[in-house]
């Protein structure tokens, strides 16, 4: 798992040997906790609350073998627990499924089999992240949605609601961060607020994410979508092998309301044979192409408003672009689209709220900007549009005094004077001749 905090194990076992070996085992990949007895386990609970228990259920001082497991389920009902045990495999099948643990393992004279505890224990992680993630999705769907008034927009946002509206499923194509996941919490707000949204990541299937934890009940992917949403991310990186036992499922399954977005367009692998033409068709009733910022220069300057606004506001500043520092964010090339552009307005007005001048930030900006556009003329060119922006700029603070502009430029008088002329900067005696 790619986590970067590692999840906590508790392990609950009075075997020392069995307790020592699981716990060298996966310190490699988790923080693990180790407890001999019901006391140690409930000392240790309050404080280090793990994401999985693994428990056996013999333990030296409890009265009956559930004695533990009840009292676990009663005070920390969300943990999900592994029960290790020595009965015999339908006995433990039956325990488990009585006491409501779906995850167990047979424990025989005191061994255990790694991968098969390794996999159970990735198996009950993914159902409890995945859990985890479509709450925190669902929870973001209560927070203010902004929908800049630019046709482009508009019209997608349209379109999409009276797509769910008539029940088609949606396709929404687009590069990282062009807000694919927002206009699904729009449309949630909008047309389903009470129902559920279930995220399907095809990054991770058949990585931490198994064909069986997709068709599982009760608690697979597409049972917990049901009467909801089932947002499939990434779906041009779904396997080929499950496009037909999935349209298998959705035609047998109507109650879905399906959205499915990838970064690239899905025709070109339908033609290579890469990806089922039938399923193809399932998925995209109806198809959006998200746009992106640096073709979109008044949906960018819409953001950047909204952005500046926004952080302006939480951190109680005033924080208003120079005219060069604003050309630099309408040239940039924005990758990372609305995502990236987020990230970078919050970054400068923190920076700008702590003393950070607007040269300081111009030169963080340059210096931290991989994405500026080269055009024909190559990097002189970018160069010198650099050097223009800041001379420009300098003369403007500086009620174009050309002295003090030079000394903060580091440069001579006579060196200004040329790049005044070699960039047809104007001054204040061209202001007055215009």
């Amino acid at each position: 798992m790619n986590q970067s905090v590692k999840q906590k194990i508790l392990i609950v076992e009075d075997e020392k040997e069995t307790r020592n070996d699981m716990r060298k085992e996966l310190s490699k990949q988790y923080t693990v906790f180790c407890a001999k007895s019901k006391k140690e386990c409930l000392k240790i609970l309050p404080e280090n609350i793990p994401d999985v228990i693994i428990l056996d259920l013999n333990l030296p001082d409890t009265q009956s073998e559930f004695e533990l497991l009840d009292h676990i389920r009663k005070e920390f009902p969300y943990i999900p627990i592994i029960i290790v045990s020595c009965m015999d495999r339908l006995s433990l099948a039956k325990q488990a499924n009585q006491l409501g643990v779906k995850e167990y393992i047979l424990k025989t004279e005191y061994s255990l089999d790694h991968y098969i505890l390794k996999n159970t224990i990735e198996k009950v992680l993914t159902v409890k992240n995945l859990k985890a993630a479509n709450d925190a999705f669902s929870h973001s769907a209560k927070e203010e949605i902004y929908v800049p008034k630019v046709q482009i927009y508009e019209t997608i946002y349209k379109i999409a609601r009276q797509a769910l509206q008539r029940k088609l499923s949606l396709l929404l194509i687009g590069e990282e961060g062009t807000g694919k996941k927002t206009l699904v919490r729009y449309l949630q707000n909008e047309i389903v607020p009470a129902v559920p949204i279930v995220i399907l990541d095809c990054t991770k299937l058949l990585k931490s994410i198994s064909e069986q934890d997709l068709f599982k009940k009760p608690d697979g992917i597409f049972e917990m979508a049901k009467q909801g949403i089932l947002f499939i991310e990434n779906i041009d990186k779904l396997p080929k092998t499950l496009h037909k036992k999935i349209l298998s499922h959705f035609e047998k399954e109507s109650a879905y309301i399906i959205i499915s977005a990838s970064r690239k367009p899905i025709d070109p692998l339908v033609k290579q044979d890469l990806f089922n033409r039938d399923f193809f068709e399932h998925i995209n009733q109806m198809e959006l192409q998200m746009p992106n910022l640096r073709d979109n220069p008044d949906l960018l300057k819409k953001f950047i408003t909204y952005f500046t606004k926004k952080y302006n506001d939480e951190y109680n500043i005033s924080f208003k672009y120079s005219t060069s520092l604003l050309k630099f964010f309408m040239a940039r090339k924005w990758e990372g689209n609305i995502e990236e552009l987020k990230l970078e307005i919050k970054r400068m007005i923190i920076a700008y709220a702590d003393g950070v001048s607007y040269d300081e930030l111009k030169l963080q900006f340059l210096e931290n900007d991989q994405h500026l556009p080269v055009k024909k003329e190559g990097l002189p060119g970018l160069i010198k549009q650099v050097e223009k922006n800041c001379i420009e700029e300098t003369l403007r603070k500086n009620n174009f005094n050309k002295a003090l502009t030079a000394r903060i430029l580091k440069i001579t008088r006579t060196t200004l004077h040329h790049k005044i002329e070699e960039y047809k900067i104007k001054t204040r005696e061209t202001l007055l001749d215009d």
